[in-house]
This record gives C-alpha cells, structure tokens and sequence, in this order.
C-alpha cells in the first residue's frame, strides 16, 4: 500500500512540473498583424505539407468570395507573410471580381488550390 501511494505522488509530482512546460509551448499568438483585410481560413488543409505555413485568404469585411483578389501564407515562425496569388483584372465598374478564395494546400507538396 505504501509502495502504491509513494508511486502515485511521485507520477503527481512529475505531472504537476512537467506541465507549465508543456502548456507554454502551446500559447496562442497572433501571426498577422494587418487589420486592412480578413485572414480568412478555409475549413481544411490550411498548413503546408511542412506544418510551417498557413494559408489564408484576404476576404473583404462584406462582399464576400467576390471582391477577394488575394491569397497569401504566413510562416509560423518568422511571422513572414508571402503572397501566393493576385487576382487580377477586378471588374473596372465595380471594383469586384472575379474573386478568389477559400485556399487549400496539397497534403504532401509545395502547392495550393483555390476557388476562383
């Protein structure tokens, strides 16, 4: 019975110094920092092949998909922010389309696929 409870705050012991460690190294921290647009994820592969960068969309406050010209990644750890892709030709009268968004990346590669 000794030899059960000496076993059991040994484990408590090592769990509770082990923690903090283990719970800092997970903190949530802000990559981007540009508040003229969203940083909109799509609801799957996000991280690249390497888990170093995540892709995102710049979709507009309001207007949605349509008036969405930009794809960009940001790498976790240096905070650098690359841009992937620049709709061009938006519509001359509205300044909408033809809109891009909703970025994915391929599961083993370097590359991504998008709605355009």
């Amino acid at each position: 019975m000794k030899r059960l409870i000496l076993t059991g705050l040994v484990v408590l012991l090592f769990v509770l110094l082990a923690a903090p460690t283990a719970l800092s190294y997970w903190e949530e921290r802000q990559l981007t920092f540009d508040g003229d647009w969203n940083h909109q994820l799509d609801n799957n592969l996000n991280w690249s092949a390497d888990c170093r960068w995540i892709a995102y969309d710049t979709r507009a406050f309001s207007g949605g998909i349509g008036n969405t010209l930009t794809l960009e990644k940001v790498n976790i750890v240096s905070q650098e922010v690359v841009t992937i892709y620049n709709a061009s030709n938006p519509d001359p009268t509205s300044g909408f389309g033809p809109g891009t968004a909703a970025v994915s990346y391929f599961p083993a590669e370097d590359m991504v696929i998008a709605i355009r």
